[in-house]
């Protein structure tokens, strides 16, 4: 239902109906506000040219049969080319007065020009090739009429409303003899009639430096379809223009530089005579900051998680993060991840200071009014989600991980709502974060009424009083690299391992005696699980990563 720029060529090539100097309709109307009392037909030809021996014939696409005809015998076009077929209340002397509204069908349909007789055209005359000079198949977003397209022997039917204004639109032809749609140039050229023939290509934004302050950036855009002759007008509203130029390159690069870092640049390249070429695109700012200074792996650990919240639309989502070190760590140029949806990803943009053996809390939402009352030192917004059963928070500078926790749907973290996953205030370190079992409910209000949790202090106690008597095992390697695994306990009694996926499915199971066993885990795809051990009605976890 769009345009086909080859629709010209083919209809010369086959059948010699269009060529230079020959009548053509130009534009068409055919649906306007109101009770349609502005539509128009626009023919166009050589100015002063008399009209004798040709019609204007109208097909219905329900039927592929003709509902009305126009005989220009007597008439010719005016000093500009241009002869009209409109509503009354358009129609001069000269014209063809259509009738006071409502003439032309909306489509799918086909208006035609033959050099022939208006008498040659009764109602309810069936399609024909013979003597055919010209002829455009429209609707107002209706399916493509077959009967039409195969019958005028068309490929493109054209949508009066492709831009959701049909009725202050019209379907006007392009000097390439296609056709768009745009605002209505009755009696007057149709706006960029010429094609455009440059094209923007690739686009990329850069940093010009990386500093904690406010940097510079550039921008290059790739083009091509230059050096044509025709001249093109390139601005922006920011920044100094630079690079090649369609002018005289025929593919190359523009560049736009020390462009102020948070300001969007505004670029626009405007065609000279012979072009309809009217670009303009917006390119957002990027965030320049600094590569981050990278901890051990566990020096920040993650200790308290709010996944499912009873704020509406989970604005009180947060997490806590603890500093196990005895110097402040900053966060500006860390990741945060999500193993499973790398859209997720989320940039920290700004600095964020964990101070010395503190907390720091980031949420979706920093508006105390509306997030339960959690005051955040980072709001990552909407685009990053805790799942409310299972999901995991990696927190990733430079490319690696320095703590990750994953939650499995109750298996054997909590499953809260309403309230926090807290960890045990004895289990502050990166490996015990890991086991669900370190883990607990939230106690205490965060607000009075609302939900539970203690963001950016120290965890419930009644978790001091929690801790597990915990099977100990070893597993190496984690991450498993060649499908292969080894347990290790201090003790012979039998052993359950169970094998779950993050969302607490169970898809491995086996038993074994002994203080040690090789497992086999080449069906399993890669990905972050949680591994249980149960010995003599203990149980253990660690989370167990397959590559």
């Amino acid at each position: 239902m769009k345009k086909n720029y080859l629709i010209t060529s083919f209809i010369t090539l086959c059948f010699g109906f269009l060529s230079y100097g020959q009548i053509v309709i130009n534009e068409v109307d055919s649906d306007t506000d109101g009770t349609d009392v502005a539509e128009f037909i626009e023919l166009k030809w050589t100015p002063n040219t008399a009209l004798d021996g040709y019609v204007v014939v109208l097909f219905n696409g329900a039927d592929d049969l003709s509902y009305d005809s126009f005989d220009l015998d007597g008439k010719s076009t005016d000093a500009n080319g241009f002869f009209i077929l409109a509503n009354t209340p358009l129609a001069e002397s000269g014209d063809i007065d259509m009738g006071a509204s409502g003439k032309i069908q909306n489509g799918p349909d086909a208006v035609a020009v033959y050099q022939a007789n208006g008498t040659d055209f009764p109602n309810d005359t069936p399609i024909t090739l013979t003597n055919l000079i010209d002829v455009i198949i429209y609707d107002i977003d209706e399916a493509d009429d077959s009967g039409l397209l195969s019958g005028f022997n068309q490929t493109v039917q054209y949508n009066e409303a492709e831009n959701n204004a049909s009725t202050t639109q019209s379907i006007q032809r392009l000097s390439d003899g296609s056709y768009k749609i745009s605002n209505p140039t009755f009696r007057a050229e149709n706006e960029n009639s010429a094609p455009c023939v440059v094209s923007l290509t690739t686009i990329n934004t850069t940093c010009d430096m990386e500093t904690t302050g406010v940097d510079t950036y550039s921008v290059s855009i790739g083009f091509t379809g230059g050096n044509t002759g025709i001249s093109y007008t390139l601005s922006s509203d920011v920044g100094t223009l630079g690079g090649d130029h369609p002018n005289t390159t025929e593919s190359g690069t523009i560049t736009i530089s020390m462009i102020n870092e948070g300001t969007n640049a505004n670029f626009t390249l405007l065609g000279g005579t012979g072009s309809s070429c009217s670009e303009t695109r917006t390119f957002n700012s990027p965030t320049c900051f600094p590569t981050p200074t990278c901890p051990e792996v566990g020096a920040l650990i993650i200790t308290e998680i709010m996944q499912n919240p009873t704020t509406p639309n989970d604005v009180g989502e947060y997490f806590e993060i603890y500093n196990t070190t005895s110097s402040s760590i900053d966060l500006l140029g860390w990741t945060l991840k999500d193993s499973s949806n790398s859209g997720e990803d989320h940039i920290i943009a700004s600095s964020v200071v964990v101070p010395a053996n503190g907390y720091a809390v980031l949420g979706k939402d920093s508006n105390t009014a509306n997030n339960g009352g959690v005051s955040l030192d980072y709001a990552y917004g909407n685009g990053y989600i805790l799942g409310n059963t299972s999901d995991d928070i990696v927190l990733d500078c430079n490319g690696s991980t320095i703590d990750a926790v994953a939650w499995d749907s109750g298996v054997t973290f909590p499953n809260p709502s309403g309230k926090s996953m807290e960890l045990a205030t004895n289990k502050y370190t990166a490996s015990a974060n890991d086991t669900g079992t370190n883990w607990a409910e939230a106690t205490v209000e965060i607000s009075s009424g609302g939900d539970l949790g203690t963001p950016g202090s120290t965890n419930s106690f009644v978790l001091a009083l929690r801790e597990a008597v915990n099977l100990d095992f070893k597993v190496y390697p984690n991450p498993i690299k060649a499908n292969l695994f080894t347990i290790t306990t201090s003790h012979n009694d039998p052993k359950d391992v169970c094998i779950y996926t993050v969302l607490g499915k169970e898809v491995f199971t086996q038993s074994f005696a002994g203080i040690s066993k090789t497992f086999d885990v080449s069906s399993l795809r890669s990905g972050i699980y949680i591994l249980k051990v149960t010995e003599a009605n203990q149980s253990a976890t660690k989370r167990l990563v397959i590559q």
